[in-house]
């Protein structure tokens, strides 16, 4: 065996029965016994069983030689939960150690009682803890700190009536940084499971805090800063001193420390009203997240899910840093996909050429996904930004000419989207697309494809025969492909009738006979019927104008953006998801209201973190996400983007709702033609939302 610094020796199996021997008998020497107990701890460590010693190990513990009180504290540590039945009898003697003139014993004492919690333990413990925490000695007073927070989680409204939180409390302003250290984490840690206890911390408190931070290890420093949200400040000038002195007393090598700094400062950047301050620290937080951008793969990910928010939030922080979040050679796939998600999101037209220089070299990447993403990002753009609409479908175009059958069918979608909004502009492209229909196989391909037959059906000499290409094996086509299909034949009938008729008629019949989906058995009949009336009524609903296309993008409102920011450097960051969803022990968090707080975040905010604002829907909610007509915005006129409302819904997991004008019902014999003309007219008119395809997020 490998020498590692151990003795080897003890490290062999022993029977329990064997060490049982070795250990009992009032005349064998303590040097033998500590000999013995090391025998037991490493056949333990080895994963042998060795709880049939427990009743013997016990015995042990009237030895007041440290060394074999830390190895039967280990030891009954380990198995005291499993063997809890001896338990009682080990309480007087837990006790005793915990009067013990030894500050160490005292503490293993209280550590190991506080593990073997039962509640004849809670009860004999109370006492012991009440002492501990006005002890003389900084390291029982730590380890009583985190026995009030053990106590709690198995007995709250015991640990609430005795007092012990207020002990907490004013045990923050500690001179010992261990002491301060262990008392804000057993705060928070109460705080965030409790339901009847809030923290709220004074300016005092915080700045005391803040300013104790270069003195504290990196856990401490964490727990620190994790308290330090609980501060409300009331004046922007409170935020801002309390932002100097964190800025001043915390070194920021740990990606850990970092992000939650930055969550901090992002916190009270809420507070601050003076845009020189504001300005000041969104560099200060701007350099937080650009010095990490070279960690390890798995840890950057995290940080970059984080940016992700962070640049909705406040898109000015990283304005000036996009070249951090271009791609390398080396980075795993799952860190491409998020930066340029990224990318999009801090695209202006200033650096809109050399965003999509990197874009088209991303669509050529390796990856499959990276290369979808790429050219997914290019189409965003070009609906969102028209000065940089030319520079993107040209970029598009480069990219179908090199073939690539995947890069080439995600191209055709993302076309698809920006002809919708540019009907007019980039109609040249048709020819090009139509080069490549037997090359595609994907259903979105399909149906982008079809669209643009039958929205050019006009333009195109030899229409009918590209649309030839899918009607014969309509019956095996996804319900989608079916739909666009229909739709295109239509638009062919009434553009070309002679050309028209058979497909029409062929594609209309599979539809409202053969078609096993009720939406296409629906459509199916509507179109027949709609093909009774008069030509020009039939092509004023079917080929009815475009609405001009507004734009609706992936940014999520601001209260949900700052919800899930309060979260920062957690899990709930990295899956953009309120950790109600997936975890129930882990509390929302809103925005605290105070008289400094900036008034855009006033409408959502709430008077504690951990208390939901009142006639506020959260993002569980699906009505949350959901805004009025009246609040689409203007892509041009907004960098960054609206919502795409249904997509974003989607992705958090609550139920997506639509309104949708009722179908034809195919079991009634007649119907009102001119009615049904105007109800195709109103969803034909309604404002086009983009699929999920060029909407979705990350």
């Amino acid at each position: 065996m490998t020498d590692l610094n151990r003795h080897d020796k003890y490290f062999q199996y022993s029977s329990p029965d064997e060490l049982r021997m070795d250990l009992v008998g009032d005349k064998k020497a303590v040097s033998r016994k500590m000999a013995v107990m090391k025998r037991i701890i490493a056949n333990a460590s080895m994963g042998n069983d060795m709880s049939s010693l427990f009743s013997s190990v016990i015995d042990c513990l009237d030895i007041q030689e440290l060394g074999m009180k830390k190895m039967v504290y280990l030891y009954l540590s380990n198995y005291g939960m499993a063997k809890k039945e001896p338990l009682p009898m080990c309480i007087d003697k837990f006790v005793q150690d915990a009067l013990s003139q030894d500050a160490m014993i005292r503490a293993l004492a209280l550590r190991t009682m506080s593990s073997l919690l039962t509640p004849d333990m809670v009860q004999a413990l109370l006492d012991p803890v009440r002492r501990g925490l006005f002890d003389k000695n900084a390291y029982v007073r730590k380890t009583a700190a985190m026995c009030v927070a053990k106590m709690h989680k198995f007995d709250a409204p015991l640990m609430e009536r005795s007092g012990f939180i207020e002990k907490l409390n004013a045990m923050m302003m500690d001179s010992h940084k261990e002491v301060l250290t262990s008392a804000v984490a057993a705060l928070f840690d109460i705080s965030e499971r409790s339901t009847t206890i809030q923290l709220n911390l004074n300016f005092k408190q915080a700045n005391n805090l803040a300013g104790r931070l270069l003195e504290c290890s990196e856990w401490g420093q964490t727990y620190i800063l994790e308290v330090l949200m609980f501060y409300i400040p009331q004046t922007a000038q409170e935020a801002h001193m309390l932002v100097d002195t964190i800025s001043r007393h915390l070194q920021l090598r740990s990606p850990t420390l970092a992000m939650t700094a930055t969550k901090v400062a992002l916190y009270l950047l809420n507070y601050i009203h003076d845009p020189e301050r504001k300005n000041a620290l969104c560099r200060w937080i701007s350099r937080i997240l650009v010095q990490h951008m070279q960690e390890p793969p798995e840890i950057l990910f995290t940080i970059l899910k984080n940016v992700q928010l962070i640049v909705q939030r406040r898109p000015l922080i990283l304005a000036s840093e996009l070249a951090h979040f271009f791609c390398t050679y080396n980075d795993p796939e799952y860190v491409k996909l998020v930066k340029l998600d990224i990318i999009y999101r801090l695209t202006t037209c200033e650096n809109a050429a050399q965003v999509v220089d990197e874009l088209q070299e991303c669509a050529s990447d390796i990856s499959v996904d990276v290369s979808r993403k790429a050219i997914n990002v290019l189409g965003r753009l070009a609906l969102k930004w028209d000065s940089i609409a030319d520079a993107c479908m040209a970029a598009l175009e480069n990219i179908l000419q090199n073939n690539v059958q995947y890069a080439l069918q995600e191209s055709i979608i993302v076309i698809k989207d920006i002809l919708r909004k540019y009907p007019d502009r980039y109609g040249y492209i048709v020819s090009v697309l139509c080069e490549h229909i037997p090359q595609l196989d994907e259903p979105q391909a399909k149906v982008s494809m079809i669209w643009i037959l039958g929205h050019y059906v006009h333009r195109i000499d030899r229409c009918e025969q590209l649309l030839g290409h899918y009607i014969p094996t309509f019956l095996d086509e996804p319900a989608e492909v079916q739909l666009a299909l229909m739709t295109a034949t239509v638009k062919l009938f009434l553009r070309k009738p002679k050309a028209g008729a058979d497909p029409v008629q062929k594609v209309l019949r599979w539809a409202t006979e053969q078609a096993t989906n009720p939406d296409c058995r629906d459509r199916g009949f509507f179109y027949t019927r709609l093909l009774t009336l008069e030509a020009d009524l039939a092509s004023s609903v079917v080929f009815a104008e475009i609405v001009p296309f507004e734009g609706a993008f992936d940014r999520m409102e601001n209260h949900l953006l700052d919800q899930l920011l309060l979260h920062g450097s957690s899990l709930v960051t990295v899956f953009h998801q309120q950790p109600s969803i997936w975890m129930q022990n882990v509390k929302p968090r809103y925005m605290p209201d105070s008289p400094a707080l900036e008034e855009a975040s006033r409408s959502h905010a709430s008077t504690h973190m951990h208390r939901a604002p009142p006639q506020y829907y959260t993002m569980t909610d699906a009505s949350a996400l959901l805004l009025p007509q009246s609040d689409t915005l203007d892509v041009s006129r907004s960098p960054d983007g609206v919502i795409n409302h249904d997509t974003e819904q989607q992705r958090l997991g609550a139920p997506a709702t639509a309104t949708t004008a009722p179908a034809p019902s195919s079991a009634s014999g007649s119907m009102n033609t001119t009615a049904a003309a105007a109800s195709a007219a109103v969803v034909t008119q309604r404002p086009w939302t983009p699929p999920v395809a060029v909407g979705q997020l990350i």
